[in-house]
């Protein structure tokens, strides 16, 4: 028994309602959530600078000599080549002198 105040489910009208009402608070969600990582600062740039000061730190450096090493005997070993073994190391210089490379090309440096 259909009454007039039950809309059918294949109802177009019923259909665009929800839709509506759906994205009004996926809407409303996704702009209070923006606006909420925007007034706390960037996040992002600070778990870039994490990285960074992971990579460049005692950590970055200790995984570089490491590498460097296990490369280097593969490549004595003749399980690497040693065009892969310079590319690791020539790698590892760039990333841990990244900030030296930018500032030679002129660009400024934004340390964290």
């Amino acid at each position: 028994m259909k009454t007039g105040k039950t809309p059918a489910i294949n109802d177009a009208s019923y259909d665009l309602t929800r839709a509506l009402v759906y994205s009004a608070l996926f809407s409303f969600t996704y702009i209070s959530l923006i606006s909420s990582a925007y007034a706390s600062g960037t996040p992002m740039g600070d778990v870039l600078c994490l990285i960074v000061d992971w990579m460049c730190g005692n950590l970055g450096q200790g995984l570089a000599t490491i590498g460097i090493s296990v490369i280097g005997i593969g490549a004595c070993l003749g399980k690497i080549s040693w065009g892969m073994a310079l590319t690791v190391g020539v790698g590892c210089i760039v990333m841990l002198n990244a900030t030296s490379v930018v500032a030679s090309l002129g660009i400024p440096v934004v340390s964290c």
